[in-house]
């Protein structure tokens, strides 16, 4: 899933489809809905576009495994629809937008939400920059350095947007609302359910082999039980069976 995006985001900047794709506000009023999803897989540039794959590869290291692929896809499509609904609701002065970097806001608060269940006090601290990294944005705009490197405005409340969209949707799919839902299970909760379910087994295996063990052990005890009367019985005089009688002729 993780190659499939990055290769997707590389083949529409190397096709040179942003234009076509990017959040375009007129666009989408006039109907063409599609650019509120599309417009978060092109990039300004080849430096904008490396710059947020970083960040991309750099999230799959850290906690991608606690999500199924279905669910990463379902947190990727949900956090770049909430990024350009709230670009179109929100921002009006936003004519049109670019950039992977508001999913990966909510990539990456999905992932903590997740990863506080195992981690919670590495999780916490991650969360915690987050936070106050969206509200230096909020306060003091962009971080310095940022805009030059993807050459050009960093619209800060992207991050902000894909950072709730992440948060909803982690929510959602670590149990909050869908515990019981194996379906929205987290790779984690799926590896327990299975290890689980598969304890039965191998205990009415292990009282099988307990069974056969015990059988063998018993037959083993009789035949030596018996061999054991046989020998006693041809030491005891009078026991041997008699010989048979030798007629002359």
């Amino acid at each position: 899933m993780a190659v499939l995006v990055a290769l997707l985001c590389i083949v529409l900047q190397a096709t040179g489809l942003p234009e076509l794709l990017r959040f375009d506000r007129q666009a989408i009023a006039d109907g063409s809905w599609w650019l509120l999803l599309t417009g978060n897989f092109v990039h300004l540039g080849a430096s904008h576009l490396w710059m947020n794959m970083a960040g991309f590869a750099l999230i799959v290291a850290l906690i991608w495994v606690h999500y199924s692929l279905f669910q990463w896809a379902c947190i990727i499509l949900f956090s770049s629809l909430v990024v350009g609904i709230g670009l179109y609701l929100r921002d009006p002065e936003v004519l049109w937008y670019v950039g992977y970097s508001g999913t990966l806001h909510g990539l990456i608060m999905a992932g903590c939400i997740a990863d506080l269940r195992k981690y919670p006090k590495s999780a916490a601290i991650l969360l915690v920059l987050i936070v106050g990294k969206l509200a230096w944005e909020q306060l003091a705009g962009a971080l310095p350095g940022s805009e030059s490197v993807a050459g050009g405005r960093v619209v800060v409340n992207s991050h902000l947007y894909g950072a709730i969209g992440g948060t909803l949707i982690g929510l959602v799919l670590t149990g909050f609302s869908l515990r019981k839902n194996t379906f929205f299970k987290t790779a984690d909760q799926q590896e327990q359910a299975e290890l689980a379910q598969s304890q039965p087994t191998h205990r009415r295996h292990r009282q099988i082999q307990q069974m056969q063990d015990e059988q063998a052990q018993n037959t083993q005890m009789q035949s030596d039980q018996s061999q054991s009367e046989r020998v006693q019985s041809e030491r005891v005089p009078g026991t041997q069976s008699p010989r048979p009688e030798q007629h002359n002729k």
